[in-house]
């Protein structure tokens, strides 16, 4: 309700004249508070003097203070300056303003922030090619961290060219060849200044990449090549890089073309003689590819016509132009020339005749004019008009003889024993030529002639011992045969001699190389590759030769990538061998250096080809079912490799290593299958761990499914039930292709857990979600072995009619199968006579089948049943006819219960001749045999009770059964006695006597059998009680057994 106006402004009276109240009140607590100061201060001069002056003192304090931050703040440094002197050159400086910048730098401006981001990355990028460190690789990657955060918020205003070229720069400096490839392009579309760096930088990056892209790496190298304001020295780099480009792609004939226009640098000339001898390499290669593959191949005839043809025609081939020939392996053979990352490199400038540190290791030009890369004229072999110059590059002998005392050592410490040797000085000197104007000078050698190869060898090199013989095709005449033959021979020799070749100029690199020998590190890796490729390719080849070349780079370099590569190389050179331990501690030694320099690039063993190699010896070892060095292999490779890999790779190991064992297992006996199961059991729960760790990491693959399906196989393979069941659940959330097997397997699972409501629940689900499944049958079958248990028996019965209602055939094992479980079912139900008759028609389908002695077993169960209920029935009925013919019921039934124990038993003893007995089987076997002697004794067939018990004592000596077995033994005997004392008196008053005497000596043989097997027994007792061998779950106690084995003794004595 509204108050009237009136009222409201009389409300409104009071309340302002409240509020004047208050202040009043207020005031006159102030008035109060000043008096009582100054009072107490009259009283306490000094002690006010004292406050007086510590107030003053903290006010002017306080004033300093904010005075001092007032000059802090306004002399705080600010991006434009960060800017200005990173462009000045001051980066330490730049750097440490652009961070105060960043911290000052709130997440309101991002353009600040980014700017910040830039300077510090680019002023980093700088301080790192400037410093001395020899590990760069963590220095360029936080420059391209800063780099990358400021692409994240943007680059600096106008500075976006230089932000996406520093960015690639950094990446590709930290040996980020893949990620660099990206910004470097980025930066050259969008008209960077460094253009030619950025082409040179893309070159390489394409071209060390783990998945190199030679296509492109050639592009790039050509436009650097033609750029205008590219030195001479920059193109004889580019030629350079476009030869071992080529050399890459296998096109050795155009890459001896290239490198035969590049004119000889003078200053530098180990990379063109290494560059040489790989050309060498790579056509002895082809070569000796062609022999192998003209020897194995069924009908040489139409590649031999080809090759016949170039030899004709003076080139080398390649494999495309042979139908049918393997292509060069370049996986296998990489690139030799590798970028050094993180080394010393002169520092560019900000314009564009930066250029980037060359990967083959050449200075590239600091001065505006270019040096003179040609070679004196006296250097220069004089040809004819029009004749090329094909690459003859010919090196003044003088040269050979500045080599220092360090490389001197280096060279004559590379082995050289045993190493090919050119057949003739021919090979690698210049040849006489009679001919004046075409005569060089007498202190020369060639590099490569222009001879055609063909041309150079025919006739000079004897045939290799073991030379080929190849037979003939039925339609090929003999001449034809007898050439291929030859040719084989020849490009053999061929490839020997190009290897000599190869080998004298790899000597060459490293006599004429300098500090720090990265050309002739090179150059001794290459040398143990030749020295292995001769081992292939000659029968009396030696492998030490390679092994002292890579062992000599590991002492002298360890820290180099060619001795990282030369230890990998190493491990496999030991793994030819068949030396497994020191195959796995070469790999150990290897792994070990890899994980201890990240920044590994090597052109000749990258990364990839490293993890490729050795999961080719992981695979080997997969195959020769050596699982324990495969896995420690693969724990080598766990810290450098990716982690998906790895687990794929010890996934599928341990899975294949489970599955060997299980099959060992079942060929084994029964002490040694278990343990072998279980070992069986460990690797599959492993595996299925594993692959659960795999299917982390492929989450948005499409094999992630599949990842989870082998999870929970493998889980439940092992046992491990309940991962088993999470995983194809996650299966079964992600995929429905096999989610009625997932299902079915699931309630299986949930059946061995005794969990009998989820079992039958998730059954059911199987059964009405996919009913024409083929895991249909099998759920009913679980689902009745689940009702059977609970005891709901009619539910078990249907469950089973339904696979027995006529879809599918008597002789089908889901028929079988379900057979034998209805009898089982009926039996646990207490039905003996339809338990009987299902598991006797189940027998007689399928004899054979693993349910057989179970089903025996059980009919003898079924039939002794039977025979206490008619026991039962004669102890209540007072009529004797009844009586009598319930036990003429209890003696068939006891027979035939008989009968089917000795069916039991003869299966097993069978199946125990082929293989070994699970423990249900051998408990099995145990107790049909004491149902034999049992029944036996029931039935009064006391020489059968002494048969089947003695053999169960003989089986089953030094335990309690056998105790028991001699004991019924003893029983038998003294009824055998009886039977004769009896049958003797009444022989006796029949007055035959002599019949009387024959069984009263039959009576005496059996009781003097019975004491003898109660001594057996008594010894036994007492040996047992000696190991307390007695289980809890035996017959009697051993004081029982004792009463017992006195009072046998006491009858057999008293008869």
């Amino acid at each position: 309700m509204v108050p009237p106006p009136d009222e409201r402004i009389g409300r409104r009276g009071r309340d302002d004249e409240g509020e004047e109240d208050a202040q009043e009140e207020k005031g006159s607590l102030l008035v109060l508070l000043i008096a009582s100061t100054r009072s107490w201060a009259a009283s306490h001069k000094l002690y006010a003097l004292i406050l007086s002056g510590t107030l003053i003192l903290f006010s002017l304090i306080g004033f300093l203070l904010v005075l001092r931050q007032i000059s802090i703040v306004r002399n705080r440094p600010t991006l434009e300056l960060a800017v200005a002197r990173l462009d000045y050159g001051a980066y330490l400086q730049a750097r440490n303003d652009a961070e105060v910048v960043l911290q000052h730098a709130g997440s309101r401006d991002p353009e600040t922030k980014g700017g910040a981001l830039y300077v510090i990355g680019v002023a980093t990028c700088y301080l790192t090619e400037l410093s001395d460190i020899e590990n760069k690789t963590a220095s360029y990657l936080s420059a391209a961290n800063y780099l990358q955060q400021s692409l994240e918020e943007g680059f600096l205003r106008g500075r976006q060219q230089e932000g996406y070229f520093y960015l690639g720069k950094s990446l590709y400096m930290a040996g980020e060849m893949r990620r660099c490839r990206q910004p470097l392009i980025t930066a050259l579309e969008l008209g960077a200044e460094n253009q030619k760096a950025i082409l040179w930088y893309l070159a390489n990056a394409a071209f060390y990449d783990a998945e190199p892209d030679y296509d492109e790496s050639l592009k790039y190298a050509s436009l650097f090549r033609k750029w205008p304001s590219t030195t001479r020295e920059e193109v004889y780099e580019g030629d350079l890089l476009e030869t071992t480009i080529l050399l890459q792609k296998g096109d050795v004939n155009l890459a001896r073309k290239v490198f035969e226009s590049i004119p000889e640098l003078t200053e530098s000339r180990a990379p063109q003689l290494l560059l040489a001898g790989r050309i060498a390499m790579e056509e002895a290669r082809i070569y000796a590819r062609q022999a192998d593959y003209l020897e194995r191949v069924s009908d040489p005839t139409d590649a031999f016509s080809r090759l016949k043809k170039e030899e004709e025609e003076g080139g080398v081939s390649s494999s495309e132009t042979i139908p049918g020939m393997p292509r060069q392996d370049t996986s296998a053979v990489n690139h030799l020339i590798e970028p050094e990352i993180g080394s010393e490199q002169p520092v560019p400038d900000a314009d564009d005749s930066e250029l980037p540190p060359s990967p083959m290791g050449l200075p590239l030009p600091t001065v505006p004019e270019p040096p003179n890369i040609l070679p004196p004229e006296s250097e220069i072999e004089p040809r004819e008009s029009g004749v090329p110059l094909h690459g003859r590059a010919v090196l003044s002998r003088t040269t050979y003889e500045r080599a220092t005392i360090v490389q001197t050592a280096f060279a004559q410490t590379v082995p050289r024993e045993n190493a090919p040797a050119a057949e003739s000085t021919d090979e690698l000197m210049p040849k006489e030529n009679t001919s004046k104007e075409n005569t060089p000078d007498e202190d020369t050698v060639e590099i490569l002639g222009d001879e055609p190869l063909e041309a150079q060898t025919t006739g000079t090199t004897p045939a290799i011992p073991g030379g080929p013989t190849i037979a003939a095709p039925p339609d090929a005449p003999l001449p034809i045969m007898k050439e291929v033959e030859a040719m084989i021979q020849r490009k053999r020799d061929r490839a020997t001699v190009l290897y000599a070749q190869a080998d004298a100029l790899f000597q060459e690199t490293i006599r004429n190389d300098d500090a720090p020998f990265r050309w002739a590190r090179q150059a001794a890796l290459l040398q143990g590759v030749c020295y292995e490729e001769l081992h292939e390719l000659r029968s009396d080849g030696d492998l030490a030769p390679a092994q002292q070349a890579y062992n000599f780079l590991i002492e002298s370099f360890p820290d180099s990538s060619e001795a990282i590569a030369a230890g990998f190389l190493l491990a496999e050179i030991q793994m030819r061998l068949g030396r497994n331990e020191s195959t796995l501690a070469a790999y150990r030694l290897a792994f070990e250096r890899l994980k201890a320099h990240p920044e590994y690039v090597n052109g000749y063993l990258t990364k990839s080809m490293i993890f490729s190699r050795t999961e080719n010896v992981f695979n080997a070892y997969l195959r020769r079912g050596d699982y324990d060095s495969a896995i420690a292999i693969l724990e080598m490779l766990r810290p450098v490799m990716p982690s998906m890999q790895t687990l794929r790779l010890g996934a599928d190991a341990l899975n294949r290593w489970a599955d060997a064992l299980r099959r060992q297992a079942e060929a084994t006996f029964f002490e040694e299958r278990d343990a072998l199961n279980k070992k069986a059991e460990e690797r599959f729960r492993l595996a299925g761990r594993w692959y659960g760790d795999l299917a982390r990491y492929r989450f948005s693959y499409n094999d992630y499914d599949d990842m989870l399906w082998s999870s929970a196989e493998n889980y439940r393979a092992g046992r491990d039930y309940r991962n088993a069941i999470r995983m194809y659940e996650a299966y079964m959330k992600v995929s429905d292709r096999m989610r009625a097997e997932a299902l079915y397997k699931i309630g299986d699972m949930y059946f061995e857990l005794d969990f009998l409501d989820e079992t039958i629940a998730t059954l059911k689900k199987c059964v009405s979600e996919f009913p024409r499944s083929t895991f249909v049958p099998r759920a009913r079958l679980i689902l009745s072995k689940a009702y059977r248990e609970k005891k709901e028996w009619e539910e078990g019965v249907r469950m089973l009619q339904l696979n027995l209602s006529g879809e599918y055939a008597p002789t089908s094992a889901i028929f079988r199968d379900t057979q034998y479980a209805l009898g089982a079912l009926h039996f646990d139900s207490g039905d003996y006579d339809q338990a009987i008759v299902d598991l006797e028609d189940a027998i007689s389908f399928h004899p054979e089948a693993p349910q057989a002695a179970e089903s025996h077993y059980d009919i003898a169960r079924a039939y002794l049943g039977k025979a206490q209920l008619s026991l039962r029935s004669m102890r209540e009925t007072p009529l004797e006819r009844t009586k009598e013919r319930l036990d003429a019921d209890v003696r068939l039934a006891r027979s035939r219960a008989l009968d089917h124990y000795r069916q039991c038993e003869a299966i097993l003893r069978s199946r125990q001749d082929t293989m070994n007995l699970g423990p249900s089987e051998q408990l099995m076997l145990r107790n049909a045999m004491f149902g034999i002697g049992t029944e036996a004794m029931s039935l009064q067939r006391y020489d059968e009770a002494i048969f089947a018990y003695d053999l169960a004592a003989t089986q089953y000596q030094n335990s309690p059964d056998a105790l028991y077995a001699l004991v019924q033994i003893a029983n038998a005997y003294r009824a055998l006695a009886g039977e004769a004392e009896e049958r003797a008196g009444n022989f006796r008053a029949a007055g035959d006597d002599a019949a009387a005497k024959a069984e009263t000596d039959e009576m005496r043989r059996c009781t003097t059998e019975a004491v003898t097997v109660v001594n057996r027994a008594k010894i036994l007792h007492e040996s047992l009680k000696k190991t307390d061998a007695f289980p809890p779950g035996s017959r009697l106690s051993p004081f029982e057994w004792e009463e017992l084995l006195r009072f046998q003794e006491r009858l057999a004595k008293r008869e």
